[in-house]
């Protein structure tokens, strides 16, 4: 009888160890304890983190070991299980928690510090175990690079984006009116091409019975070299985060720039929207807005109700706006602060009157009024105000970037002058360091080839190293760039 190994993941806090315990017990398996052996498998004490780092090839020759020795099978609870070889687990279970503020109670009653309170409710809130555990990330990445390999004489590729919560009847329904319409071209080879994509893509859309969570790409296409052959293939793929937007398009290249924005590592900003009826708090990850909050007011309209004097009737409005805007810089700060450095900014739009009200008067705290970057005047709220917030922040976002590029930079020519056997450059020594897994942060200059940058990029994440593409636009992306383009802050001194 084949030994099962059950694993259970998910950031600290969520109930992992409640569950490992319950479940174990049902099905007479063993249960392990990792955090009992963290220090016999480390290759070494992460002071800044304080936890280990731990030595990956021996963690899985010992989990294999204490399979073999458990009669029925083993059952795992660890925030790093989901990260074993698929050969190696039969079932992954993610665990999510949420309420955020239940997590941080429970964080804080085990003693952590502010700073790894943050650290796993940002974790929680961009719900990284989930999304390492499936491994989208490195499949788009695969896909994304398979793909951009292909290109069509005409246009006759076929690329797909479909919405979370999309119907896939209405999908199938669309491509088989665009076969109709494609009976239409012209061109013989053209027309049997597309028609034939479409095709594809409608029997390969037949293998889900709905649209996944995060939605779905999908691409079809004829990708044989030769004139008059045929090679009709198809690919989907779950992205990494939800999916908002519906694209079909017909075209010499698969489109694949959606897919390259997701796999990117974006800051994230904090977006408010509001008036003296409505607010909204969302997050942008990129080009992704992402909804945490909404709000109404129950401030009453223009008009005054019968019986009422003009001035209490004033009175009463301008109470509950107070309300309405105290009610907002609560949600701002359970909602934003939690997320400490990863939120590199706040930036707040409406009407420019109720926006320099809720400004000028003391309902944000100090932590909060240092994150805001800029206003905005709107003319909406909600959905579309976000998007118009969006739309018009590009300047205050761009010149954002720049600083934050410049301060990263900055942090690694003073560890160069202060601790230089802290920090490494060049592509063998980094290499180097990242086989050992001794680099904190990775800095590659947008000058590199593309495939350069994301063979390093994937080496780096593998580690648990942080990431950082620094552009050429500023002196010290420059600088980078004269060093190779490629350098590292390390988490311990090596030789």
């Amino acid at each position: 009888m084949k030994r099962k190994l059950l694993v259970i993941t998910g950031t600290p806090g969520v109930g992992k160890s409640t569950l490992a315990k319950k479940i174990a017990k049902y099905l007479h398996f063993n249960r392990l304890d990792l955090h009992r052996y963290y220090k016999k498998l480390a290759i070494g004490y992460n002071y800044k983190k304080r936890c280990y780092d731990l030595d990956f090839k021996k963690l899985i020759t010992f989990i294999e070991n204490k399979k073999r020795k458990s009669p029925q099978g083993l059952i795992l609870d660890s925030h790093l299980a989901h990260l074993l070889p698929r050969k190696t687990i039969d079932l992954c279970l993610v665990l999510v928690c949420s309420n955020l503020k239940e997590l941080r109670t429970r964080l804080q009653k085990r003693k952590y510090s502010q700073q790894k309170i943050r650290e796993n409710l940002d974790a929680e809130i961009f719900q990284v175990c989930l999304i390492e555990a499936k491994e989208r990330r490195h499949k788009v990445k695969k896909l994304v690079k398979e793909l951009k390999n292909y290109k069509a004489p005409h246009t006759e590729f076929v690329s797909v984006y479909i919405p979370v919560g999309y119907e896939l009847v209405k999908i199938t329904q669309h491509l088989a009116e665009e076969q109709g319409t494609a009976s239409n071209i012209k061109s013989s080879s053209t027309r049997k091409n597309v028609q034939g994509a479409l095709e594809k893509m409608i029997q390969h859309l037949r293998l889900y019975q709905r649209t996944p969570p995060n939605g779905l790409a999908i691409f079809a296409g004829n990708i044989a070299a030769g004139e008059g052959k045929q090679d009709f293939r198809s690919w989907s793929i779950e992205p990494p985060i939800p999916l908002n937007t519906r694209i079909y398009r017909c075209d010499k290249f698969f489109v694949t720039d959606i897919l390259e924005d997701m796999m990117t590592e974006h800051n994230v900003y904090g977006l408010v929207v509001l008036d003296k009826r409505d607010a909204t708090i969302a997050l942008l990850r990129g080009k992704t807005i992402i909804p945490l909050q909404k709000t109404h007011s129950e401030v009453p309209g223009k008009f005054k109700a019968g019986g009422q004097s003009a001035a209490r009737f004033s009175r009463i409005r301008e109470g509950a706006l107070k309300e309405h805007f105290k009610k907002v810089a609560d949600y701002m700060k359970d909602q934003l602060l939690p997320l400490g450095t990863k939120l590199k900014g706040i930036i707040i739009g409406g009407p420019g009157i109720t926006v320099n009200d809720f400004m000028n008067y003391d309902y944000l705290t100090g932590d909060l009024k240092k994150k805001i970057i800029g206003t905005k005047d709107l003319s909406y709220t909600e959905e579309f105000g976000l998007q118009e917030l969006l739309d018009r922040s590009e300047d205050l976002l761009a010149e954002e970037e720049v600083t934050q590029e410049k301060r990263a930079m900055n942090q690694f020519f003073m560890q160069f002058r202060e601790h230089p056997r802290k920090i490494t450059y060049g592509e063998k020594e980094t290499l180097k360091a990242l086989e050992m897994n001794a680099v904190d942060i990775l800095f590659l200059s947008e000058a590199l080839p593309e495939e350069k940058i994301m063979d390093l990029s994937e080496k780096a994440e593998k580690g648990g190293s942080t990431v950082k593409v620094i552009s050429t636009e500023t002196r010290e992306g420059q600088q980078l760039k004269e060093l190779g383009g490629i350098g590292a802050i390390l988490r311990f001194e090596i030789e």
